[in-house]
């Protein structure tokens, strides 16, 4: 592990403020760009698996003659075609979330490099650190966060397709066929681009606190400053009551029992900073 320097006139400012007991670099905030296009992505995925979902079992539907209430036949049909669907569409979230992911995960480090390079350099008074180096660990935890971003985008037509084929056959026992099936697609279709949005957002800022917390510990760093981002409609009071306050990666705040970091509660935004106390350096 590196060791963060500081320049010599930027030490002796602070060595001459005795209530100046820390250093605190910029802080480290979520690229718009990197969001948007992961949700845009993830967003036309999930028109694509709804779109064509209600096209055909719409088609089923209207082919066969649903006055019986347990019609084998298109029971038969039905379950062929659901899994005509999820054979589909499996393949085609597994190897876009894939390759979503993955590109997403690049971008995150090329700005997790800028980012810590300027905060870097205010931290230390000027110092260029280099940050564009991926050491073995960062490398694993950005495999890690590709398998999980991978993991979940999969996981949004599996979910939908399941939930739809339960009441697929629930429409066909009922006997209502499409009078009760296509306003329950409606609904899960916004359901469905909901929880991708989520998705989206919450994997691109979770990747970039992730890369940013081990390329700082690389450099040298111990500790870091909370802040809050005061975005949300219902803020969590605890991420409050932690902005403006300051933690060691060694050992995080607790939430609801567990280790806790910026992002990693869904629709997180707070964000962190880079923080030297004196007592590191002397």
């Amino acid at each position: 592990m590196k060791k963060i320097k500081l320049t010599k006139s930027k030490a002796k400012w602070y060595a001459e403020r005795p209530n100046q007991n820390i250093i605190k670099g910029t802080p480290l905030g979520y690229n718009v760009d990197i969001q948007r296009k992961m949700k845009v992505r993830l967003e036309s995925l999930v028109e694509q698996l709804t779109k064509e979902t209600q096209k055909e079992l719409e088609k089923l539907f209207k082919q066969d003659n649903l006055n019986m209430t347990f019609d084998a036949d298109i029971s038969s049909s039905a379950r062929i075609l659901l899994n005509a669907l999820n054979k589909k569409f499996t393949k085609l979230f597994s190897d876009k979330g894939l390759f979503y992911s993955e590109s997403m995960v690049k971008s995150t480090d090329k700005t997790v490099s800028s980012n810590l390079h300027q905060s870097f350099k205010e931290l230390s008074g000027g110092l260029t650190i280099k940050t564009s180096d991926i050491s073995g660990k960062t490398k694993s935890l950005m495999k890690a966060s590709i398998s999980e971003s991978t993991s979940l985008i999969k996981s949004i037509q599996a979910k939908y397709l399941d939930d739809v084929a339960g009441q697929v056959y629930r429409s066909i026992t009922s006997g209502e066929g499409l009078k009760s099936l296509v306003p329950y697609l409606e609904k899960q279709k916004g359901v469905t681009k909901r929880r991708a949005k989520t998705i989206a957002l919450d994997q691109s800022r979770k990747t970039m606190t992730t890369v940013s917390r081990s390329k700082m510990q690389e450099a040298g760093i111990k500790k870091f400053m909370w802040h809050h981002s005061s975005a949300g409609a219902f803020p969590r009071e605890i991420h409050q009551d932690r902005d403006g306050k300051i933690y060691s990666f060694d050992d995080l705040p607790l939430y609801n029992g567990v280790p806790d970091f910026p992002s990693w509660q869904v629709n997180c935004r707070c964000t962190f900073s880079p923080v030297i106390e004196f007592n590191e350096e002397n």
